[in-house]
């Protein structure tokens, strides 16, 4: 960038990032970013971290919270009336110590590296099926978007079928997950959380109902 350029407000940058419009084409908005140097001081409120070390330095450093419940009883009044955020901070994701640290010893073994090549079988098999789809849907020529075509598929039946979920369930549970995602966009309106709300919900009421399953009649998935 020139000297005699003005630098983009970085407000002004984050709210182009987080529209739709910004997210299609990210790419020029993170120069944008990226030209105020490699930590942006974003309206007093965020920092932006866009250098390598600086990234790698922030997700190391122990005094950097994650947003769990107490964090967010501090950000997001009222969120505790809302299903997603409800048990999003209950999942590892959304920890801090102690709690962060007795979900990784429990998950620990279900990921070792022995359990994970374990499951390469399973991956090149739905990655096969994906391909499969969409070569068939672009056999006449017609244009097809891999993202919904086989990304996601691939994505939702590789997770599915590690947590148990049937081949018939994959499309609703992509489709709530797709809505609780939603929640972890910046809140403005809490009727933003509506349909994420619902979503979990629903699911809260599967997997009760998947796990019942499953202590009957144990099998070699991750929720047996």
């Amino acid at each position: 960038m020139s000297p005699t350029k003005t630098l983009a407000d970085p407000i002004d940058v984050m709210g182009r990032l987080l529209s739709f419009e910004g997210k299609q084409d990210p790419y020029p908005l993170y120069e944008q970013m990226r030209a105020h140097g490699p930590v942006v001081d974003v309206g007093g409120a965020h920092l932006f971290v866009t250098g390598h070390a600086e990234c790698a330095r922030a997700l190391r450093e122990p005094d950097l919270l994650s947003t769990d419940a107490a964090v967010q009883d501090g950000k997001l009044p009222g969120w505790r009336e809302h299903a997603s955020w409800s048990w999003l901070t209950k999942n590892m994701l959304f920890s801090n110590d102690p709690d962060h640290e007795r979900y990784r010893r429990f998950f620990s073994s279900a990921f070792s590296a022995r359990s994970v090549e374990a499951w390469r079988p399973l991956v090149e098999r739905r990655a096969a099926y994906a391909v499969e789809r969409v070569a068939r849907l672009a056999a006449g020529g017609e244009a097809v978007d891999v993202v919904a075509e086989f990304s996601f598929p691939m994505a939702a039946g590789v997770i599915g079928e590690l947590l148990g979920i049937p081949d018939e369930d994959h499309d609703t549970f992509r489709a709530d997950v797709g809505d609780i995602t939603l929640t972890l966009e910046p809140i403005r309106d809490m009727g933003q959380l509506t349909a994420g709300d619902a979503a979990m919900e629903r699911l809260a009421v599967y997997f009760h109902d998947l796990v019942a399953r499953r202590r009957a009649h144990p099998t070699t998935d991750l929720t047996s």
